[in-house]
This record gives structure tokens, C-alpha cells and sequence, in this order.
């Protein structure tokens, strides 16, 4: 390669970089600037000087970023410079780049620019990232990186490793689309999930200490009596707080009068009311998380690589090889089998790992498929992998060893045994009807805990089908797991004490992935015989498969 073959002139950010550099820098240095706040309202001064040097010190790199980061794209390399003092080099080779992801929030969106990462197979973090490129940028970019490929390794399918971002390009596409899913379905999600929490949680502080507390009825804001108080006068917070004291002796005594008008019964039935009326409230904030996060989700398949599309203020559009996935997992939970849904997560090699906050990984893996019709899984999985057939009523299913529940129920019956005999001792010898109760909630306790392990023994099954594996566990959220041969990167037998002496083996796998997936490839409690089995069936198949000729 000669370093004068140059497929484009070397191009620097967009001149928004700058502004969304230092909102970043400020973003990650809220703690200091706390800090600094606080010390000025006591009145030091001196954290005042350190909040401002670290300010002053990251908007100092943000500067020097944005005026020497360079990139390039030379023969079949693309080349990425940065920094002035500490100069740094990267070459990344066309060939190795698996894919190019955008993220658009709402302020992006109105400057027409987005945050672009360049991903390779390997590392943890994105090979390159760019904040911001224009979309004419990032659309010049493409063409850039498709032509040298081209030029290269005369690879014409090279152009569909990358996602186009916004309106910026204006050739025909030729995207297969996948799935769809509609903003009712989203809601359905919404409502069937627990993610609301966090935004219940934000409104409801905000309705109680913002100005918007006086919308809130007298009877609603247990906060009422700290409104207009003078933070510095010690006798308004003492008068605020008997308000407060007086308000809770008012509330139980009001308590009590319901108690003599309803009685037990009819306060049971208020608790009922009140907690369904809670779950509700969280349900619909989760319905309003999942639209604002997944509106308009488009899965589409252009070559070797799936593209997904999605949300509403801040536009993710993320892709991912079919060659990167490693595993591929199907999550059910009982409300979600009770209408005919399912999600889809995955596991590929290299990448940041899904729990991390890049919401493009967190969308592509975590959320790949957040809810579909359970009846549409057979043709999506087909798309992600062509040697998969799902096809579960046809396979031969291996259910754990024939002493698993015998060995997985003795401690919940154990502990259940201990706790109604130190119950009916309490009731026995002092006299003591709550001793009653201990043994009663004890033995309930301990018979709802055995059919869970037992439940739980019958819901474990694994099964080797050709050139892959699918093992599945779960009882209030089944989880399906299916990963290949040719992905697997080694596997384990192992045994501990118990297991020997109960017969039983678990066989671990391990794969390429970055993990993140919330089912661990490990097949616990097999029939030793069977574990030893599947050991060397796995070793054969895989030798078989290197001396294959490609």
C-alpha cells in the first residue's frame, strides 16, 4: 500500500463538534461541579477554584479534539489522527470494520448532524468515534470507505456493512425489511413490563418540589406544610415539621375512623385497590419509556447485516453483522406467553457489552427485538441465522438428571421444617399465638418454594440440533437460548463434590461474545453419562468441522 493513494482529502469534524464536545465535558463532570456548589453556598471558596480548573481543564481538551482530530481514508485503510502534545494514530483496515452506527438526539437532529462509531470485531470500545459529522459528512464517508473497499478487494457487497443516517442519502435502497413494530405493540410491551419506575419516580419528585405543587390536591401532597418556608429561619422549619407531625396524627387517626367503617375485610380490599391502582401507574409510565425509546422500529436486512432503526426524540440506528452473533436468545414472560409475545436479545463477538450505556449497543443487543408476535419467530430467526429451523415440537429435548428435583428441594424443605418447629415451639411452650403464624407462613413457604424447584427442574431442557445447541430455563420467564457450533469456543465439563455424589455434571460454553445476555450458557445438573456424552460429541463436531475443507 502506498500512503500517496488516497481516496479522499483528510476531513475534520463538523463545526457543531465543538458545542457538543463541551456539553459531554460537562455532562461528565456534574460531580465537581456539585461539590463546587455546594463550597460556594457555605462559603468556601476554594471549591469554587477546583470546579472551575477541572471546567476549564475539559473544555481545554474538548478544544484540542476538536481542532486535530483528522480522519482519512488511505488505499484500504482508514486512518483516524488526534491530539496535539500526545499525538495519536489509529489505522483501522476497511476489511475488519464490521459496521458504521449514528445516533441522532433531538438536538442533533434539528443541527442535521449525528454522533458516528466505527466498530471493529475486536475491543470493547468503538475503533473510532465521532462527535459530530455532518450527514452530508457521514454520507461522504460512506462513499468513501464503499469505493476504497472496492478498489481494494473488489468486495461489492462491502457497501451493506454500513446504516445511512437521517435524509442525507438519497439513493435507492435496497433493504429487506424484517420486522416492524407499531407504536400499539409498544405500548403492549409497556404494559406488560416493570420499566416505568424510574420515570414514575422523576414526576412524582417534580410534582412534589416543583412549582407545580399547587396543582396537586391539599389531600395528595403530604409536602404541603414545607411550601414557602424560609430555609433560614429556624423557627419556620420547626413550625413545618409539627405541620408535618400534625398531618401524619390527623392521617392515622383518619386511619382509624376507616377501620371502624370498613373493618379488616374492607381495609384488605382498600390495600388490594391501592396497590393494583400503583401498578397501573407504573404500567403506563413503562408504556410511555418504551415508545419514547423504540418508536417507529424498523429491523431490515441489506447484504450480511441487520439494521435497526428506532426512537422518537433521540433516532438510534445500530447494525450488526450476521457473522458477529454469537447467541441468539428468545425471553418470554408469563404475560407476555398469556398474549402471544416475545422479545429477542443477542450476543455478538467483540463490542461494547450490553449493559454498558452506549444506546446504540444497548438497543442492537439488549433490545434487538423488545416485543414480536410469538407466531413471526420462525421466519425472523431464519433471517438472522440460514442453518436455523426453529422448529422446538421436533427436537430431542434432554431434560436434567432423574435426581435433580430430589437434590434441588431438600433445602427449601429443610429450612421449611426448621421454621415450623421453632413456630410450634413458640406456640407450645411460651404461650405465644405468633409462633402459630411462624409455622404456619413457614410450612406454606416451604411447599410454594419446592413446586418452584420443581417447576423449575422441568422447565430446564437441552437439546443439540445438527450444527447447534438450544438450551432453555425459566418458569415465570422463559429464556431460550440457541448458539452454534461454529461460535462455541470452548466447552467445560465440571463437577463439584455434590455433583459427584449425586451423579450429576454441568457443562459450560463459552463463546466470542461479549456477553451482556441475561442467560449464562451453563447446562447445570445433566446425568453424568450424558454430560460425558454431549463432551465428546461436541469435541467430534468440531474437529470434524476444521478439517472441512472451506
Amino acid at each position: 500500500m502506498k500512503l500517496s493513494e488516497q481516496s479522499n482529502e483528510r476531513q475534520g469534524l463538523h463545526h457543531f463538534s465543538l458545542l457538543f464536545e463541551v456539553a459531554t465535558r460537562i455532562r461528565q463532570n456534574l460531580i465537581p461541579a456539585i461539590f463546587a456548589s455546594f463550597s460556594v453556598v457555605s462559603g468556601g471558596i476554594i471549591g469554587l477554584y477546583i470546579g472551575a480548573s477541572i471546567f476549564g481543564i475539559a473544555i481545554v481538551f474538548s478544544v484540542i479534539r476538536y481542532f486535530t482530530f483528522r480522519y482519512q481514508v488511505i488505499g484500504n485503510e482508514f486512518h483516524v489522527q488526534q491530539g496535539l502534545v500526545f499525538r495519536q494514530q489509529k489505522a483501522i483496515p476497511l476489511d475488519r470494520i464490521q459496521n458504521v452506527d449514528s445516533v441522532q438526539n433531538i438536538f442533533h437532529r434539528l443541527l442535521k448532524v449525528a454522533e458516528v462509531r466505527i466498530e471493529t470485531a475486536s475491543g470493547s470500545e468503538p475503533e473510532a468515534t465521532m462527535r459530530v459529522l455532518g450527514l452530508s459528512q457521514l454520507q461522504q464517508l460512506r462513499e468513501s470507505l464503499r469505493k476504497a473497499n472496492l478498489n481494494a478487494t473488489a468486495d461489492s457487497s462491502f457497501e451493506d456493512r454500513f446504516v445511512e443516517a437521517g435524509q442525507a442519502v438519497q439513493e435507492p435502497r435496497t433493504d429487506q425489511v424484517v420486522l416492524e413494530i407499531s407504536p400499539k405493540q409498544l405500548i403492549h410491551l409497556g404494559l406488560l413490563s416493570n420499566r416505568g419506575q424510574v420515570l414514575a419516580g422523576i414526576v412524582l419528585g417534580y410534582l412534589i418540589q416543583g412549582p407545580t405543587s399547587s396543582f396537586i390536591p391539599a389531600w395528595l401532597n403530604p409536602f404541603r406544610s414545607f411550601e414557602n418556608v424560609d430555609s433560614m429561619n429556624r423557627d419556620s422549619v420547626r413550625n413545618a415539621i409539627r405541620g408535618v407531625s400534625s398531618d401524619a396524627g390527623g392521617a392515622i387517626a383518619s386511619l382509624g375512623g376507616y377501620y371502624r367503617q370498613l373493618g379488616n375485610v374492607g381495609l384488605v380490599l382498600v390495600g388490594i385497590l391501592c396497590f393494583f391502582v400503583l401498578v397501573g401507574i407504573f404500567r403506563l409510565f413503562s408504556a410511555v419509556w418504551h415508545v419514547l425509546r423504540f418508536y417507529g422500529y424498523r429491523l431490515t436486512i441489506q447484504g450480511d447485516s441487520l439494521h435497526v432503526d428506532c426512537g422518537l426524540f433521540t433516532k438510534i440506528s445500530a447494525t450488526i453483522p450476521r457473522d458477529r452473533i454469537q447467541v441468539i436468545s428468545v425471553n418470554q414472560t408469563w404475560l407476555m406467553k398469556f398474549f402471544g409475545f416475545v422479545s429477542v436479545q443477542l450476543e455478538t463477538s467483540g463490542g461494547s457489552e450490553a449493559s454498558s450505556d452506549d444506546a446504540t449497543q444497548t438497543v442492537g443487543r439488549k433490545w434487538f427485538i423488545p416485543i414480536m408476535k410469538a407466531t413471526e419467530l420462525t421466519r425472523v430467526l431464519a433471517t438472522l441465522n440460514r442453518e436455523l429451523i426453529w422448529t422446538p415440537a421436533d427436537y430431542d429435548w434432554q431434560s436434567l438428571s432423574e435426581k435433580a428435583f430430589a437434590r434441588t428441594c431438600r433445602w427449601p424443605i429443610f429450612i421449611g421444617i426448621i421454621i415450623v418447629t421453632i413456630g410450634i415451639a413458640m406456640y407450645a411452650f411460651l404461650k405465644n399465638n405468633a409462633g402459630l403464624w411462624v409455622a404456619i407462613w413457614g410450612g406454606i413457604g416451604a411447599v410454594v418454594l419446592t413446586l418452584v424447584e420443581w417447576k423449575q427442574s422441568k422447565s430446564r431442557k437441552y437439546a443439540r440440533v445438527d450444527r447447534y445447541f438450544v438450551y432453555q430455563t425459566g418458569v415465570f420467564r422463559k429464556i431460550t437460548s440457541i448458539c452454534f457450533l461454529d461460535r462455541v469456543q470452548s466447552i467445560q465439563l465440571s463437577q463439584s463434590p455434590f455433583d459427584r455424589r449425586w451423579g450429576m455434571a454441568t457443562l459450560h460454553f463459552d463463546t466470542a461474545g461479549s456477553g451482556g445476555l441475561d442467560h449464562e450458557l451453563s447446562v447445570a445438573l445433566l446425568d453424568e453419562d450424558f454430560a460425558h456424552q454431549e463432551l465428546c460429541a461436541w469435541t467430534a463436531l468440531d474437529v470434524d468441522r476444521e478439517q472441512t475443507p472451506n
